[in-house]
C-alpha cells in the first residue's frame, strides 16, 4: 500500500495522483491496526459485526413472515407473542456482544500501538492521548484527500507522507542510536574516572 501510494504520486500524467495516493495513505493506517487482530475480549474468533448483522436481518425477515402481529403494510399490529420474544432475546445478546467486543477508535489505535512497541509497555495514558491525537489529524487529512474534500499541493501532500513515515518509524523501529549515545557518554565517563 505504502510503496503503491508512492508510486501513483509520481504519475505526473495523472490528475487525481494525489488523492489516489492518498486513498493508499488511509488504507495503510487503517490495516496496520489490524495486525493479529485482538477484540476488547481477547478473542480472535468472535465474530464480526457484519456476521451478527447479516444473521439478526435474516432473523428478522423469517419473524415478519411467522408472525402475525407483523401486516402486509408493514406496520407491527399483533400482540407479543414467541416469535417476537425470541428476537428481543437475540437482540439483547447482540448489543451484550457489542458493548463487550467493539472499541472505539481511540482504543483500538492504543491497543494497535502496544503490540506494535517492541518493548511491549505502555506508555503512560498523556504520550498515548498525544500520539492518538496526532494520528487521527493525519487520518482525517488522509481521509478528505482521498475523498476530494480537501486538495494539497504534492509539496502539502509529500510533507505529511513524511509525517507518518517519521510517526511510524517510531512506532516499528526501535529509536537506539538515542541509547546507544548515552551508553557511550556513559562509557566515556568510566575511562575519564
Amino acid at each position: 500500500m505504502y510503496l503503491g501510494g508512492l508510486h501513483v504520486l509520481h504519475e505526473t500524467g495523472n490528475p487525481d495522483c494525489v488523492a489516489q495516493s492518498a486513498h493508499s495513505m488511509r488504507e495503510l493506517m487503517e490495516k496496520i491496526g489490524e495486525l493479529e487482530p485482538v477484540n476488547a475480549a481477547g478473542s480472535q474468533n468472535a465474530g464480526s459485526m457484519g456476521q451478527k448483522v447479516d444473521q439478526l436481518k435474516r432473523d428478522l425477515v423469517k419473524l415478519k413472515r411467522n408472525t402475525k402481529g407483523y401486516s402486509d403494510a408493514g406496520v407491527w399490529t399483533g400482540p407479543f407473542n414467541e416469535h417476537l420474544s425470541r428476537f428481543l432475546r437475540k437482540l439483547d445478546i447482540f448489543f451484550d456482544w457489542v458493548e463487550a467486543n467493539r472499541q472505539s477508535r481511540r482504543e483500538q489505535f492504543q491497543e494497535t500501538l502496544f503490540r506494535l512497541d517492541p518493548y511491549e509497555r505502555p506508555l503512560p495514558k498523556p504520550l498515548r492521548d498525544l500520539r492518538y491525537d496526532e494520528w487521527k489529524q493525519m487520518n482525517e487529512f488522509f481521509q478528505k484527500t482521498s475523498h476530494h474534500r480537501s486538495f494539497p499541493s504534492r509539496d502539502e501532500f509529500r510533507e505529511k507522507i513524511g509525517e507518518l513515515e517519521l510517526f511510524l518509524a517510531g512506532v516499528l523501529v526501535p529509536r537506539t542510536f538515542d541509547d546507544l549515545n548515552a551508553i557511550d557518554a556513559l562509557l566515556q565517563e568510566r575511562d575519564d574516572a
